[in-house]
């Protein structure tokens, strides 16, 4: 089957290497890797892409140290104090829920409900969030101070990845399908 045909079956919010069922096709991660090497994608986002399609445990580590930076950079930008172990368990943080969230019990992963109305359990993301509690245990940080002061700075990072996330994906529809449906 084309790469093409692929993306007409697969729902772009929650696209898998692993999960087969009748309403979505997978995409090779050959496919994607060849779709990752054209075009002009942010260092972040290739590596978002072959850690999470393609999964290359050297591109895990590599998105790791990107975000590190990332939150090093907001940081300093925005002067945040920290204890020197708390950025790194932010990006660490960050990583791993893009990584290993699941995919949304109310929308299955497509960020609508049947209606076509945005989730409001995803926010149209179409994947459980982790819940705050399990946040702020990971990043080894007190709920009070989590709510006060790093669940806002968190989002800020999170975003970044999501951000790459958004560009990859519209990257690969464009990639998989020719060209000839993208934005």
């Amino acid at each position: 089957m084309h790469p093409a045909q692929f993306l007409l079956l697969l729902n772009l919010k929650s696209p898998s290497l692993t999960r087969q069922s009748a309403s979505h096709n997978c995409w090779q991660w050959q496919d994607v890797a060849a779709a990752l090497s054209m075009g002009q994608l942010s260092p972040l986002a290739i590596e978002l892409g072959r850690a999470k399609y393609c999964e290359d445990e050297d591109s895990c580590q590599n998105l790791l140290r990107q975000m590190q930076a990332v939150v090093q950079k907001q940081a300093r930008q925005h002067r945040w104090r920290a204890h020197k172990t708390l950025l790194p368990q932010l990006a660490k943080l960050a990583v791993y829920e893009m990584l290993s969230a699941q995919l949304c019990k109310s929308c299955r992963g497509r960020g609508v409900t049947r209606r076509g109305i945005t989730c409001t359990d995803c926010k149209g993301q179409g994947r459980q969030p982790l819940k705050a509690a399990q946040r702020y245990h990971f990043a080894g940080i007190d709920k009070r101070n989590w709510e006060r002061r790093w669940h806002d700075r968190y989002e800020v990072v999170y975003g970044c990845l999501c951000e790459a996330e958004s560009q990859l994906l519209s990257h690969l529809s464009w990639q998989l399908n020719d060209g000839s449906t993208a934005k």
